[in-house]
């Protein structure tokens, strides 16, 4: 009558998993005591059971009656159980159409979208509004969507503008062939950047030359133009590299300065020297 109830001894199997969505188990062992509730029956009609099978169960295995209250507990909570209905919906299709709903709930290629018709003028779907729409047009329907389910429109789409006819490249190096055999010839030590390859397989070597000193403090011998365009080559302590500038560390002046990376025409680590800037 406390809605609870104790097995004694160990469960056969079956039961022991039946009795467990039934109620919950308060302590282990030889003597296990089950607590009923409102709850834990849910847990037996979500699975697809009813009143008159869990009250099967229990007069069938209970060494007394069904309790009054227990089953009281049962038959109001199953009473309950579905005045609301909850199921998966991801979007709709809705027209005024009657015929053309029912068309499209009869049509056996829509089979695969999961429709249901919620009202005459409404039918749901499994599929996001996306994918239902294209699946819709595929059939030979017309489908708008409307609301939070229409693409946002660019405003260059909006005025029809023609795309840039040079492309957008979302990493600024791009290698050919030569360019990859150029790096593989400079870390290979063959070579030096500028005998060979593409400019921007040569920037990309300069610059991880760069990060390497910087992070090894090693010094490099930079080759480089100057203000007034003449080549110069030189022994820097490369401090940091930033928005297209090299800060480096001029050992012979002992002095900062800055140089732009397209200044910059090679970078090599100068072997053996290292420095404390």
């Amino acid at each position: 009558a406390g809605l609870t109830a104790v097995a004694p001894g160990y469960l056969e199997p079956g039961v022991a998993r039946e009795l467990a969505l039934l109620a919950s188990a308060e302590g282990q062992g030889p003597a296990t005591v089950y607590r009923f509730s409102a709850q834990s029956v849910r847990r037996a009609l979500d699975d697809g059971q009813d009143a008159v099978a869990i009250l099967t169960f229990l007069e069938k295995h209970s060494a007394t009656n069904v309790p009054q209250p227990l089953r009281y507990l049962v038959e109001d909570t199953a009473a309950r159980y579905g005045s609301l209905r909850v199921g998966p919906a991801s979007s709709y299709v809705r027209s005024d159409d009657d015929a053309a709903l029912t068309a499209l709930l009869s049509d056996p290629a829509a089979a695969s979208l999961g429709l249901a018709r919620l009202a005459p003028t409404v039918v749901t779907a499994r599929a996001t509004p996306a994918e239902l729409a294209a699946s819709l047009r595929e059939l030979g329907y017309s489908p708008a969507l409307e609301g939070g389910a229409a693409p946002r429109v660019t405003l260059r789409a909006a005025a029809g503008s023609a795309p840039s006819s040079s492309a957008v490249r979302t990493n600024p190096w791009v290698l050919t062939e030569t360019d990859l055999e150029a790096q593989m010839t400079v870390l290979r030590g063959n070579g030096r950047p500028g005998t060979g390859g593409g400019a921007e397989s040569e920037a990309m070597i300069g610059l991880e030359t760069l990060r390497t000193a910087i992070r090894t403090k090693q010094a490099v011998r930079m080759g480089f133009a100057d203000s007034a365009g003449n080549s110069t080559r030189q022994v820097f302590v490369p401090l940091s590299v930033h928005a297209g500038r090299v800060r480096v560390f001029d050992p012979e002046k002992e002095t900062e300065r800055v140089i732009s990376v397209h200044r910059i025409m090679d970078v090599e680590t100068v072997e053996g020297a290292s420095t404390d800037a």
